[in-house]
């Protein structure tokens, strides 16, 4: 079996980053140890601070090659239910964003 080294890997996940793991979590600490970068994207955090944390990469205290990305959104998240064409026309910009 081949094992992906030396990528710059992004995980997109439904679930935080946080003390209880779930796959996606055990998946992004195997492709760190296995000499990736990996930046595992939390789903976006409800608190709306200040223009310039709106998008923050942290280090992870697991693995030295796993990195965290934080991130708020301008826009109230509950607009998905409601009103889902103006909610895809938001988050385009801010992916680019958090893909810079």
């Amino acid at each position: 079996m081949k094992t992906i080294t030396h990528k710059t890997i992004l995980l997109i996940s439904p679930q935080s980053w946080g003390n209880m793991f779930v796959s996606k979590h055990h998946y992004a600490l195997e492709l760190a140890r296995a000499g990736n970068t990996v930046y595992f994207l939390n789903p976006p955090e409800e608190k709306i601070t200040g223009r310039s944390e709106r998008i923050r990469i942290v280090p992870s205290e697991i693995h030295d090659s796993l990195f965290l990305i934080r991130h708020s959104l301008s826009f109230p998240y509950d607009i998905k239910f409601h009103f889902i064409s103006l909610f895809q026309k938001l988050m385009r910009p801010h992916i680019k964003r958090v893909l810079r």
